[in-house]
């Protein structure tokens, strides 16, 4: 039997200033992507292999 499911769908209209946050920290979390890409891409070209999960925090 297949199941039926139900769905909502719904319109956000932010203010201003949630819309400001909202795009401030979609650019954090691309600045922060790229940071990390940049790492890896690093570590490869020194070590000629992929990044261990442990190299990945700052501390």
């Amino acid at each position: 039997m297949s199941e039926q499911r139900k769905v909502f769908k719904f319109r956000m209209e932010p203010t201003t200033f949630q819309s400001d946050e909202v795009l401030r920290m979609a650019g954090t979390a691309r600045f922060i992507w790229n940071w990390a890409v940049d790492r890896c891409q690093a570590f490869y070209k020194e070590n000629n292999k992929r990044t261990p999960r442990d190299n990945w925090r700052t501390n």
